[in-house]
């Protein structure tokens, strides 16, 4: 067993350093604390309530263009930012700024999302239209901003194929074909839902001439289009945070408990530290670029936990066993073997996920951005901590209970030994 152990390419003195190292995370803890506690952290609207519009446009726009239409229905305050090109825009709008903008305009009694979706969403699109599209025909429908059920129910009132012999439901199914086909065209990755020309759709789609001149009569061609629209409530929202927090705190104490009762009390602090550490730094770094906490930033955080406890338990692990060998003169040359014998491994797996993050981070896309730059700070954060924190923190806790009790031992009298005398006879 010691020969296995023995075989590995590494002979770093890690404990040597400790202390630098250990000054290195407490000045990133610091820097963190400190952006956190002068920015805070953006909350997305998972967690403040709020509406949340994906909008694609036909050609580049900017965030202020966007921001001068938003001004016009009081709504300038909201935060816009472009995602993925300058073709595709977020809107976030806040609960409390939409909620006061849905009464502003006349809506009485109880304000359910659906009502303040009903009032605002045209509000927001008769905005862009005046910005982007001020000589479009006011009094038409966008097809860009009609989806395939809407245009189902309009193309079966108005029957331009003359179905009206036909059931209801063969005749409802043949439009229903009709809107899916326009709809899929529309979606194409090269359009992202706004057609610019009338040709082009007929060029894709085979329609008879009735309904060419329908679609052509009644609607037009907007400049942009709506891809979503996602709504939360402020009791949703609150819900999660309590829920996040209850996540984060039980899974830390489990894996406390687990490294006790695995391995030692101490071993179970102090990794439990070293999540501190890597949490801390992960959050100040969110903090200091400005990103947004969702859930998806929640849920690489939770993984981020895992992940970097593993490779703390592989350390400690390792240090188990060698500690059973009963080779090794003292805890730090102890330390110092089961680290260069783990480093390998560690570094493998973490450089692994890692590639893997990178990639996702570059070619993800918008939705998976913040997910991928939390996994990457998080993961060498948490390969940073399990090779120089960990340890270095045990071994400091040791050497000082150690010399305790030295010092208590030197402190406490000796009793005098008792002289055994002889009896004289």
């Amino acid at each position: 067993m010691s020969e296995r152990y023995e075989r590995t390419p590494f002979h770093i003195d890690f404990m040597k350093y400790r202390p630098f190292f250990l000054l290195v995370s407490l000045s990133l803890m610091a820097v963190s604390a400190f952006w956190l506690g002068t920015r805070g952290l953006r909350r997305s609207i998972d967690f403040t309530g709020g509406l949340l519009l994906r909008v694609h446009f036909a050609e580049p726009v900017s965030v202020g263009q966007v921001r001068s239409a938003m001004e016009r229905i009081g709504l300038g305050d909201s935060t816009i930012q472009e995602y993925g090109s300058a073709r595709d825009i977020l809107i976030r709008i806040a609960q409390a700024r939409a909620e006061a903008l849905a009464r502003a305009r006349g809506v009485q009694g109880e304000l359910s999302t659906e009502v303040m979706l009903e009032r605002l969403i045209p509000e927001i699109q008769g905005a862009l239209y005046r910005t982007f599209a001020p000589n479009m025909t006011p009094d038409k429908p966008d097809l860009n901003n009609t989806d395939a059920i809407r245009l189902t129910r309009f193309l079966t009132e108005r029957d331009p194929l003359g179905l009206q012999k036909e059931p209801p439901d063969v005749r409802e199914a043949r439009y229903a074909d009709i809107a899916r086909r326009i709809y899929e065209v529309r979606m194409e990755p090269e359009l992202g839902g706004v057609l610019r020309d009338w040709k082009y759709l007929f060029d894709r789609v085979s329609l008879e001439p009735p309904v060419r001149a329908l679609l052509q009569d009644h609607f037009v061609l907007g400049p942009f289009t709506v891809l979503s629209i996602e709504s939360v409530g402020p009791q949703i929202g609150k819900e999660l945070i309590r829920k996040t927090q209850t996540a984060v705190i039980v899974s830390m104490i489990l894996m406390l408990v687990y490294i006790w009762f695995r391995f030692d009390l101490v071993f179970g602090v102090m990794a439990l530290a070293c999540l501190v550490h890597d949490v801390l730094i992960t959050l100040g770094a969110l903090s200091f670029t400005g990103r947004e906490i969702s859930l998806t930033v929640v849920a690489a955080l939770l993984t981020i936990v895992g992940f970097d406890v593993n490779d703390t338990i592989v350390v400690y692990d390792r240090i188990r066993e060698n500690k059973g060998l009963r080779k090794y003169t003292n805890i730090l040359e102890l330390y110092n073997a089961s680290l260069n014998q783990t480093l390998s491994r560690t570094l493998l797996t973490s450089l692994t996920v890692l590639f893997v993050t990178v990639v996702l981070y570059f070619l993800g896309g918008a939705v998976l951005n913040d997910f991928a730059f939390t996994m990457i700070v998080g993961i060498v954060a948490g390969t940073y901590s399990s090779i120089y924190i960990a340890c270095s923190l045990a071994a400091y806790w040791y050497t000082w209970r150690q010399r305790r009790a030295v010092a208590l031992a030197a402190a406490t009298p000796q009793k005098p030994a008792r002289m055994k005398t002889a009896k004289v006879k």
